[in-house]
């Protein structure tokens, strides 16, 4: 899909569906959440990849490993913290649904970056200028061996 489709709409159209299914289960309650939060995490799936892929592709080629264990590092941190922060929330308020709340909110800021990553595409000259300097990727020359 990625191939085919510009990367920076794709993140932002999931990252919306994303946020889609935490204000419907929101909305629609722990019986809803029961179905939406799996398709959230299918939209995530290629989210994540997908931003430390260009996160990465970012730097030189020698600081590749570094930079990986760095958004590794914060990814991981936001994958523990999150959740837990959506079970504090929920435990302090008494529902669910605030927990859902947070998890939405914070999904309204990826949505947000995500598209203004898209409109803007602040990386672009950056990515094509390493993908010439460290790949030797010239831009309409056929590559293939």
């Amino acid at each position: 899909m990625l191939a085919r489709l510009n990367w920076a709409a794709v993140l932002a159209l999931f990252s919306l569906a994303i946020l889609a299914c935490f204000i419907g289960s929101m909305i629609g309650g722990l019986g809803t959440a029961v179905y939406l939060l799996p398709f959230s995490g299918i939209f995530m799936s290629v989210i994540y990849p997908t931003l430390n892929s260009k996160g990465i592709s970012c730097f030189r080629k020698t600081e590749h490993g570094a930079v990986a264990g760095v958004i590794l590092f914060f990814t991981c941190g936001a994958a523990a913290l999150g959740p837990l922060a959506m079970g504090v929330i929920s435990d302090a308020f008494g529902d669910p649904k605030y927990g859902f709340i947070l998890a939405a909110g914070l999904s309204a800021l990826l949505f947000l970056g995500l598209l203004l990553n898209w409109i803007f595409n602040p990386a672009r000259e950056l990515l094509q200028r390493l993908d010439h300097s460290e790949y030797g990727v010239v831009v309409g020359q056929n590559t293939s061996v």
